[in-house]
């Protein structure tokens, strides 16, 4: 079984193959379900409404929707894919919470307990 984000110790290319491959079908998957969609008068006609602010301006226009939106919208698309393949215990575990509880619900808040408890306090000596 894959486990998102490790290759193995030492690093085994086929795990990393295995997890290259599912993120470009995701990829894959995405762009064609979007690729009929871009075709429809709506979204020319909400492009034309949003660009009409800089129609005077050709080459802002062109620095938009060229650059600036697909980027914005590739880091969008990627980070849903990641949400969705990621292992969400061990992202955690990178974040520094070790598998304390049941549940990473539970080890974020038990890790967190002390950070609470402190701020509650500090609100009680203000009042």
């Amino acid at each position: 079984m894959l486990q998102s984000g490790f290759y193995g110790q030492p690093v085994k290319i086929r795990y990393w193959l295995a997890q290259t491959i599912l993120f470009v079908v995701a990829l894959l998957i995405n762009k064609s379900l979007l690729f009929p969609i871009i075709g429809l008068d709506v979204v020319y006609i909400a492009g034309a409404l949003i660009l009409s602010p800089i129609q005077a301006y050709p080459k802002w226009e062109l620095l938009i929707v060229m650059l600036i939106v697909p980027f914005i919208m590739n880091v969008f698309q990627f980070w849903v894919i990641d949400q969705f393949i990621k292992d969400p215990m061990h992202s955690l575990q990178v974040q520094g919470y070790k598998a304390m509880g049941d549940s990473a619900e539970e080890n974020y808040i038990y890790s967190h307990s002390s950070t609470f408890s402190s701020a509650e306090s500090n609100d009680q000596e203000r009042t």
